[in-house]
């Protein structure tokens, strides 16, 4: 009950506080959506435990981790998420996020559930401590002291610019994940972590530890987002045709009329989802 009080359940990536998240649509982002699902399942192609995965607003950072989190969750790899929101009460902050991944991980690797309980017994003001401390008893010390490693190995922290207007937030959360991983051997979870590549953020990600743990993505042209834009245009405008305009008795939308709306977006996928529901 107290792990309860203090965990944010509308951060989870299956969550009805989020609605319909945005997500990948059929045959867009296909090559990100591999090479990221590759590193979760090849411990070979895995030489790093982190992924940053970056981009301005509107490029579709969040879709795509709420896609590998749907992914991941039907193949049994999803271990916990948190997606962070700055205009949502209990999202805005760091304060819930590693009790919330706590309890999603006593969910998904049930031999850490009374590890996890114990530690909270014996120190039930745990949740007013600093992110390294929670960090430490509430995640590390449980995983480090189950045997298995056949368990969902991935978690994923989306929006971590959402996380309020304290800078400070960002870097204390970074360098609680590069800290743990750096300092506990066979550390047995993999993160996603998805945010604007803001000074702050960047900066962390460049200091060690977490620089030599982490492998950045970054969304911009060489995963050709006007390909996959000009794809989403197609489907959803065909569908637009067929259900609202069936009698329409000119080919719409031409093949011109989508390039333009392609160049419009500048490869923004925000620009794309915007304007199908204008």
């Amino acid at each position: 009950r107290l792990l309860l009080a203090n965990i944010t359940q509308g951060a989870f990536h299956d969550a009805a506080e989020r609605g319909d998240p945005p997500k990948c649509r059929p045959h867009t982002r296909e090559a990100i959506l591999a090479e990221i699902t590759e590193w979760i399942k090849d411990p070979e192609e895995r030489r790093r435990f982190v992924i940053w995965l970056y981009g301005p607003a509107g490029s579709g950072k969040t879709a795509i981790c709420q896609s590998i989190a749907e992914i991941c969750e039907r193949e049994g790899l999803l271990a916990a998420s948190f997606f962070l929101g700055r205009l949502a009460a209990g999202r805005d902050s760091t304060s819930f996020i590693i009790a919330t991944l706590a309890y999603q991980l006593s969910r998904s690797i049930p031999e850490i559930e009374g590890p996890l309980i114990t530690a909270i017994e014996k120190d039930p003001t745990i949740f007013s401590r600093t992110l390294a401390t929670q960090m430490q008893v509430l995640i590390v010390e449980p995983l480090m002291s189950i045997h298995s490693t056949n368990h969902p190995r991935l978690v994923i922290i989306d929006g971590v610019d959402e996380c309020g207007p304290n800078n400070t937030a960002h870097e204390e959360l970074l360098n609680t994940l590069g800290n743990s991983i750096y300092e506990s051997p066979n550390f047995p979870l993999v993160f996603l972590v998805g945010s604007r590549p803001e000074y702050e953020i960047r900066t962390a990600f460049n200091k060690d530890p977490l620089s030599s743990l982490t492998k950045s993505l970054a969304l911009d042209d060489g995963y050709k987002p006007d390909d996959d834009i000009k794809a989403y245009f197609e489907v959803q405008l065909r569908e637009i045709q067929q259900n609202l305009l069936p009698l329409l008795s000119r080919p719409w939308p031409t093949e011109s009329d989508i390039n333009i709306l392609v160049k419009k977006a500048s490869g923004q996928f925000i620009f794309a989802s915007t304007a199908i529901k204008f």
